[in-house]
């Protein structure tokens, strides 16, 4: 049997010569006929379009820049105080045989403040404060003096220009008092030098090291 065609029937020949379902597009479905039929989708999935940084508005962007200046510049504070919170010692740059200062280097301390510099075991030392040469006295020599097993007999006449010596925490200590040299410190900068050596050998062999602190009140 041949087609309108001329060939055997088929699915194409339907289709080329007009006499298939496909293109009977008014014509009632016959009996046994499949019809495959396309539902749209209800709810179809919305693609995402992705904004141009030119097409957003001028206030926005003004806001992202703003922003990223903030969080650059909080950084920025973060990482200098990681860097910047160096201690007292590594500020004053001290030698290993002087373990801190007080008051330290740049301070602003009161007109009577304690200058007390800690020492490494096994050194002693004597100080300069704006250049007055102060005499050092060991706490074991202004300790009062007396027989063995007997009450002490002599004290020492305390000395206010003198510095403390602590054998026990190697540390030299000065304090302005009434009736010294030096009273209070005035208003301003005053340098401190400490010069140290080894119990063990003599001031000749000494170091010295040099510091300043500012007196606010």
């Amino acid at each position: 049997m041949t087609s309108a065609c001329g060939r055997l029937p088929s699915v194409t020949d339907d289709a080329l010569c007009g006499t298939g379902p496909w293109n009977r597009e008014n014509d009632e479905v016959e009996a046994g006929e499949e019809i495959t039929e396309y539902v749209a989708d209800e709810h179809p999935v919305a693609q995402v379009k992705r904004a141009r940084w030119s097409e957003f508005p001028r206030s926005r962007k003004l806001s992202a820049f703003g922003l990223s200046a903030v969080l650059s510049l909080g950084i920025a504070f973060v990482i200098a105080g990681v860097f910047g919170s160096v201690t007292g010692r590594d500020q004053s740059r001290l030698p290993e045989e002087i373990e801190q200062l007080q008051p330290a280097l740049g301070d602003k301390v009161l007109n009577q403040a304690n200058i007390v510099v800690d020492l490494a075991p096994g050194y002693t030392g004597r100080l300069i404060v704006d250049d007055l040469v102060l005499r050092t006295v060991s706490t074991a020599e202004s300790e009062p003096r007396g027989n063995a097993g007997s009450a002490p007999t002599t004290t020492i006449a305390f000395d206010p220009d003198t510095v403390r010596f602590d054998a026990g925490t190697n540390t030299l200590g000065y304090q302005p008092r009434p009736g010294g040299a030096i009273e209070r410190f005035a208003v301003g900068r005053h340098l401190i030098k400490v010069i140290y050596w080894k119990l063990t050998e003599s001031e000749v062999n000494s170091f010295s090291f040099t510091w300043y602190f500012d007196v606010s009140a």
